[in-house]
């Protein structure tokens, strides 16, 4: 259909690394997630438990990257060799303007 995806990969699952002011958590997602579920998590109570207003001023980027992948993005699209992804959750305004 419009706007299908499939991916073929070796990855059933993959260790995605989110690192947030000098601290970083991991979780297993399958490689179908998007980063917006990776951005809904990071930002959760399960990760950074941002609030709503600190969710709005973030986004993710590739670590060591100024590399913003779209939200509709898929995970298994943007991993290494090990089946992993390392984002980092920084702050809007050093990439806009």
């Amino acid at each position: 259909e419009h706007r299908s995806h499939v991916h073929i990969g070796r990855c059933r699952r993959v260790t995605v690394r989110v690192r947030y002011g000098g601290d970083s958590k991991a979780r297993d997602f399958a490689p179908a997630a998007t980063i917006a579920s990776v951005f809904a998590w990071a930002t959760g109570p399960h990760g950074f438990p941002l609030s709503e207003a600190e969710r709005a001023k973030h986004t993710l980027t590739v670590c060591d990257t100024t590399t913003e992948p779209a939200r509709s993005a898929h995970v298994g699209s943007l991993i290494d060799a090990d089946c992993a992804l390392c984002l980092d959750l920084v702050p809007k305004e050093r990439f806009e303007g």
